[in-house]
């Protein structure tokens, strides 16, 4: 039976809920419409890099702000291919972040300690702010890509032996709430992002994987994942990498 892990659909990639939406969108064909456009320095942006993407090609408001709840989870199920409850999970954490007239910006996501947290694998840790940095460290996606095993993609195991590495010189762990989130984000990117191998199993390129780490682009030549994104699949991939994480602790390496 699969764990609290590989069932509850948390992210940082993007975000966590359990309020339920309707399926609304089709699945969206990409058009000129969704060209990449660098964000300017008005422009709201979170520490995730996923939705930063999303925003960057015009799936999201192009300036990050006044966003709703449906907003996001309508565009997982359009741009993403996330089937409704997962998207209802991944977007209904924005609900603790929601103004007066029911909408946030990107940059609000960066509050510390709420879905944000500390060991990420793009941007900086917190440092006792109340925000966390929003820019990405590009030394640390630069050193992130070094640690395919093959040299080509990374796959799950590959996301353990980062996480582990990042995590394990925390001064203080990452609370249990925190660590959810955490443990999901690899499994998510990959799913989105990447392709599946004949075996089922997701992988994603360095090259697809720098694109959207380290510049916030969608891959090149990016297509929406044919098949729909369910949280069983994605709790499969979680639970093949808190595996391999729990390898590495065991082995002390």
């Amino acid at each position: 039976m699969p764990s609290f892990h590989t069932t509850v659909l948390v992210a940082g990639l993007v975000l966590a809920g359990v309020t339920a939406f309707p399926s609304t969108n089709k699945l969206r064909q990409l058009d000129a419409s969704n060209e990449y456009q660098a964000p300017t320095d008005t422009d709201s942006r979170s520490p995730c890099p996923g939705l930063n993407t999303l925003a960057n090609h015009g799936f999201l408001p192009r300036n990050g702000k006044n966003l709703t709840v449906q907003m996001v989870s309508d565009t997982l199920q359009s741009a993403c291919n996330i089937d409704g409850p997962g998207s209802a999970l991944l977007s209904g954490q924005a609900n603790q972040f929601l103004n007066a007239n029911g909408t946030f910006d990107l940059s609000d996501l960066a509050l510390h300690g709420v879905v944000e947290h500390d060991a990420s694998l793009t941007h900086d840790d917190a440092n006792g702010a109340t925000f966390a940095p929003i820019a990405t460290n590009t030394t640390k996606v630069d050193l992130l890509l070094k640690l395919s095993s093959d040299g080509a993609v990374f796959d799950a195991r590959d996301f353990a032996l980062a996480k582990y590495i990042i995590e394990s010189r925390l001064a203080t762990p990452l609370s249990a709430r925190q660590q959810n989130i955490a443990d999901m984000e690899p499994p998510l990117a990959l799913h989105v992002f990447g392709n599946l191998r004949d075996d089922g199993t997701p992988e994603i390129s360095l090259a697809a994987l720098e694109n959207v780490f380290k510049f916030n682009r969608l891959p090149d030549g990016f297509v929406r994942p044919a098949v729909q994104i369910t949280i069983p699949a994605v709790g499969a991939t979680t639970a093949a990498f808190l595996a391999r994480k729990a390898e590495l602790k065991s082995y002390g390496q």
